[in-house]
């Protein structure tokens, strides 16, 4: 499967959209995936990190308007040149400049798009929208800006994050610190406004108070060299330009005075409560959520932020204990750091040759025969053998019933399941019985992911699928609960089990 990115880089957009996507990069090519960027502005760095990652760059190089319908034409050219593409491919798309008329042009090459974005204040035409911020009133914005069939990836459980911050996640244990020793100061990979100096000047009345400031500076700031001899010899800071693990510094941090930007989800991945600046208006909403819920200390758009606002707050957070405390708690229950692998999976899904088609009449007998097979029966909740006329007027009634789905699993050439779906209100329940010929090789859980893609097409309202289980069929259950099903109750005989759709976020 091929990946094409559309995401630019340079020192008035930042570097934070190629950041995202090549943490999502690392995630496709660990699959064996290839990933290229198409870009129109990227420094040397930013360059050189996407090459080094394994991706490859088609340069957009034209004078033609970003976005236009030219410009379109111009990169389909430059995609045709190189590649020949599959029905399999995908192009992602992480710029706030580019809406459904960008797009719409590009669907002359791409049956798959996926949208990053974070403002939803412009139409896409696209097959997932994928936005991991803490702004739940968003999904109805989006409702209404994305096609009724396209999934929605909402909240930071879907936050693009490199590896390295679920493993450094797991070996931390930072939640039950009161102090605050290490300060970490990042804003950003550019920093335009030079709020890391404005930090230092409010800091350094009180760094007799604490042991280190660690200060992460991008390779592209314009100005490290002037931090750097300003600050030279002051053994409380720590300058680190483009350190090796980010996730490793933050680790070893209690607290961060910081932008509002992608890295709120690495910090609250490892527990680390911040002092929030906002640098860009698309940072406004989250900062203002993780301060409604007291993870952070929102402190306003950078221009109306004072030294003496940073000190005072500072200050306050160094005398409430507490405070500190329960905001890493708090984090860390925001972002599990898997985001990733959620999104691979789903990009994945697509490279499955196993697809669900309504039945036809030409297949009833080979249902009605893998209905009867014995251990189909003694699964089911009814275990005596079905007649054939009666499978016959079952089928026929099925597919007539507005609440039903009933389908059959193909895998290439071959019949293997029959799959149902009964909607309850907000609720399908979900029904599979593969042919004894093709048990036991994971095809349930291939089913079951492609399952819930076809649920959200056929009726976007479900909100939950659910399973009801024999007891004692033990590996249906093992299967549910890799596919991410989880318990909600049983009885004497069946056990209920119950997944969330990716919609609710």
């Amino acid at each position: 499967m091929k990946c094409f990115i559309r995401a630019d880089a340079s020192e008035k957009l930042g570097i934070g959209h190629v950041m995202r996507c090549l943490a999502l990069s690392s995630g496709l090519i660990e699959q064996k995936h290839e990933v290229i960027f198409i870009s129109r502005e990227l420094n040397p760095f930013v360059s050189e990190l996407i090459i080094t990652q394994g991706c490859s760059i088609i340069q957009i190089e034209t004078p033609l308007p970003l976005g236009s319908a030219l410009e379109s034409e111009f990169i389909i050219e430059l995609i045709n040149k190189d590649y020949r593409l599959t029905k399999e491919d995908w192009l992602i798309i992480d710029h706030y400049s580019l809406d459904y008329r960008f797009e719409s042009h590009l669907r002359s090459l791409f049956n798959n798009i996926l949208v990053i974005d974070d403002l939803a204040d412009r139409f896409h035409d696209c097959n997932i929208l994928l936005d991991s911020g803490l702004d739940k009133t968003k999904e109805i914005e989006y409702n209404r800006l994305i096609p009724n069939s396209a999934i929605k990836l909402l909240g930071p459980s879907y936050a693009l994050l490199r590896r390295e911050f679920s493993d450094v996640s797991q070996t931390i244990n930072n939640i039950n610190g009161e102090h605050v020793r290490n300060i970490l100061v990042c804003f950003g990979g550019t920093d335009p406004t030079n709020e890391t100096l404005k930090t230092i000047r409010a800091l350094e009345p009180c760094l007799n108070d604490i042991s280190n400031v660690k200060i992460i500076l991008g390779k592209t700031n314009p100005h490290i060299k002037e931090l750097t001899n300003l600050y030279e010899g002051n053994n409380k800071l720590q300058f680190l330009i483009q350190p090796s693990s980010v996730a490793l510094v933050m680790a070893s941090c209690d607290l961060a005075i910081c932008a509002g930007g992608s890295m709120t989800w690495e910090r609250y991945c490892l527990g680390l409560p911040g002092i929030v600046i906002a640098i860009a208006d698309n940072q406004l909403k989250n900062a203002q959520q993780g301060h409604l819920m007291d993870v952070d200390k929102y402190l306003g758009f950078h221009q109306f932020v004072t030294e003496e606002d940073i000190r005072q707050t500072f200050e306050s957070i160094i005398h409430s204990k507490s405070w500190l405390q329960n905001a890493r708690q708090k984090a860390r229950m925001i972002v599990d750091g898997k985001g990733v692998s959620k999104v691979v999976d789903l990009l994945s899904m697509k490279q499955n040759p196993l697809v669900l088609r309504d039945v036809e009449r030409n297949e009833i007998l080979w249902m009605w025969e893998c209905r009867n097979d014995a251990e189909s029966r003694s699964n089911s909740v009814h275990t005596d053998e079905i007649p054939y006329s009666e499978h016959v007027k079952w089928v026929e009634q099925s597919k007539s019933m507005l609440n039903r789905k009933l389908m059959i699993a193909w895998d290439g050439e071959f019949k293997i399941a029959v799959v149902r779906l009964d909607k309850d209100g907000d609720s399908a329940i979900v029904s599979i019985n593969v042919a004894k010929e093709h048990r036991n090789k994971g095809n349930a859980l291939k089913i079951l992911r492609e399952l819930e893609l076809t649920v959200i097409k056929w009726d976007r309202r479900i909100h939950t699928l659910q399973a009801l289980i024999k007891k004692e069929n033990t590996a249906s259950i093992r299967v549910f609960l890799k596919a991410g099903y989880k318990q909600c109750c049983d009885d004497n005989k069946f056990i209920k089990m119950q997944k969330k759709l990716f919609k609710e976020g």
